[in-house]
């Protein structure tokens, strides 16, 4: 008798899903990898208490695909984060159980090696391999807690620890690993040989990008995602000022605005009274994805003004991929591996980070050329789309997986 072939996927994630956006979404796309390609995908799930507004619900879809919850009442307590953490091992120890005859791979994404344990313990009794996708910098993760306590200290140095224990359980084991960049994959690298390893630096369906026909511009210079110190909005505002001597009537819009960037938010306008921008920088609300396809679409030109730290070479940031996919001409600081995938002057216009004049320079130059800096927008989306989008890296995932 012919032994059937195993051919369910688990998709594992401590992370906010299916309503998260940023890494949920990159998340996702692998479980559509995995069933573009042939096989039964399953999205385990098991919150930590404290970071979900959807603990409560245990089953549903996304985009056709079964996720399942590791249920219980959120908390912030260490002790019961504690308890949580062992429910969580029951949930997966049941769950790989539940499937262990058809049970093929396991992609572990943004867990700990609380988390993995069990899928370890197992592989070798069920037979099934196990992925591990690195999309951080494990050794410069930012701890949740600050260091104002005796138990914050011992929290940080117990993360610290299952850190290294977790390296070591992906080296030992030889897991396949896909990294987000190529700094990981060289810092992981230098102590791990042998692992079989590919790099997915984003992922996204064009089948969610769906736009209105819009004639009129109606957004001058658009900045739109995370307001953070790292995002080098700051830089943004200098470059700007420069934009502003030569083009007095552009303007800078900025969305991003939540509950928690609210107090850095009331930093960079300081900043921006000091620079006397105050009539020409406006904030906005966090909108849902939606809505900001059709606001990239009618904007003059789009910045991602990354600074050059380790945050932004460990990381590929996600929102290229809606400024790429909206046809508009961007305009970069070159930071990561953003130039391996796209050309300067051609796909997108990048500059050192830090340079002010260079990135001002890039701005005027979209605003003063329309013709080339349209075609430089459309190339651009033509490379998201041949460089990112999934069903593109499914068969590059396929042809990996297959080799020993």
């Amino acid at each position: 008798m012919k032994k059937e072939t195993k051919s369910t996927v688990f998709i594992v994630s401590i992370l906010d899903f299916p309503d998260g956006l940023g890494a949920t979404q990159f998340y996702k796309m692998f479980g559509k990898i995995f069933d573009h390609i042939g096989y039964k995908v399953k999205y385990l799930i098991s919150y930590p208490p404290g970071l979900s507004k959807n603990t409560y619900k245990k089953r549903g879809f996304c985009d056709g695909i079964e996720y399942i919850y590791g249920i219980n009442k959120p908390s912030q307590y260490h002790i019961i984060r504690v308890i949580y953490r062992i429910y969580s091992q029951i949930f997966f120890m049941k769950m790989i159980v539940l499937h262990r005859k058809e049970l093929s791979h396991v992609v572990l994404y943004g867990t700990t090696f609380g988390d993995d344990l069990i899928f370890y313990l197992f592989k070798k009794i069920f037979h099934f391999k196990i992925i591990s996708v690195i999309a951080d910098d494990l050794e410069l993760l930012k701890d949740l807690y600050e260091m104002r306590s005796l138990t914050s200290k011992l929290i940080t140095c117990l993360k610290k620890s299952l850190i290294i224990l977790q390296k070591k359980m992906i080296k030992n084991h030889k897991t396949k690993v896909i990294f987000v960049t190529t700094y990981l994959k060289k810092k992981y690298f230098n102590s791990m040989d042998g692992i079989k390893s590919i790099i997915v630096p984003t992922l996204f369906d064009k089948n969610n990008y769906k736009y209105k026909v819009i004639n009129n511009m109606r957004y001058d210079i658009l900045y739109a995602g995370t307001l953070k110190q790292h995002e080098g909005l700051e830089f943004l505002l200098d470059s700007f000022k420069i934009v502003r001597y030569q083009k007095p009537k552009i303007n800078l819009h900025i969305f991003g605005v939540t509950e928690k960037s609210k107090k850095y938010v009331n930093i960079l306008k300081k900043r921006i009274s000091s620079l006397g921008l105050n009539k020409n920088v406006f904030f906005y609300k966090m909108i849902n994805k939606n809505e900001l396809i059709n606001i990239l679409q009618s904007s003059k030109v789009l910045v991602l003004p990354r600074e050059d730290n380790i945050t932004n070479r460990a990381g590929f940031s996600g929102k290229i991929v809606d400024y790429l996919m909206s046809g508009r001409p961007l305009v970069a600081t070159d930071v990561g591996d953003i130039s391996i995938y796209l050309k300067d002057n051609y796909e997108v216009l990048l500059t050192e980070p830090g340079d002010n004049e260079s990135f001002a320079k890039k701005i005027i130059y979209v605003l003063d050329n329309e013709d080339s800096a349209n075609k430089i927008g459309e190339r651009g989306k033509e490379i998201a789309i041949n460089t990112f989008e999934y069903k593109k890296t499914a068969l590059r995932i396929k042809n990996w997986l297959e080799i020993n």
